[in-house]
């Protein structure tokens, strides 16, 4: 019964640091406009902005690597959720103002399309290599 229920602790503590790595967001209220990031280091930051109900980009290809540090950098005039068609799929709620979030690693190669379902709305498609 121990066993069990230091395995059970060990899978939440495991979930827990996963769920809180992935879709965390910090909030300024520094205005961006939109367009592809820089990459340094490993990290490639992009821009998106949500402004009068319109989002830009739209459709961008952005070229990633396997591994590599991807951050939504999202300005926003009314709240939202952006929808990441990875493995796992990944939610990343966004607010009023400035919006950083880093996305799970991305682990395998191929397109991959970031989405405002909201605004019915391609906004990137990630080409991981």
């Amino acid at each position: 019964m121990r066993r069990n229920a230091a395995v059970i602790s060990a899978v939440l503590v495991v979930l827990t640091l996963g769920a809180t790595t992935g879709c965390s967001s910090t909030s300024s209220s520094n205005g961006s406009s939109a367009s592809q990031g820089t990459d340094t280091s490993n990290r490639k930051v992009i821009e998106i902005t949500f402004s009068g109900g319109k989002v830009t980009p739209i459709a961008e290809q952005v070229d990633v690597n396997v591994g590599q540090t991807v951050v939504l950098d999202i300005t926003a005039d009314v709240a939202g959720e952006i929808h990441v068609h990875s493995t796992p799929e990944q939610h990343v709620d966004y607010t009023v103002g400035h919006t950083q979030v880093p996305l799970n690693p991305l682990t395998l190669p191929g397109t991959i399309e970031v989405e405002s379902h909201s605004l019915g709305k391609t906004i990137l498609q990630l080409q991981v290599h």
